[in-house]
């Protein structure tokens, strides 16, 4: 209830990202969002982002879209 009462006010602010390294296979500097952010990203980009983008792909493009498979 707390995040959905947080989007339907419009009080929802993103969370500070985390920083940390890491070196294998080389050295980076990784910026991970919190939990809870990542949950409304998913929700954005499944119900409003992606009926613009994936008719915009390729047909032979299949990674990590539902309902497409290379068989």
């Amino acid at each position: 209830m707390y995040l959905y009462n947080k989007l339907r006010t419009g009080t929802y602010v993103h969370g500070k990202f985390t920083s940390f390294k890491v070196y294998e296979p080389k050295e980076r500097t990784i910026e991970k969002a919190p939990y809870i952010d990542r949950i409304v990203h998913r929700w954005l980009v499944d119900n409003f982002l992606q009926p613009y983008y994936i008719p915009s792909f390729i047909k032979t493009t299949y990674a990590c879209i539902k309902g497409r498979r290379n068989t």
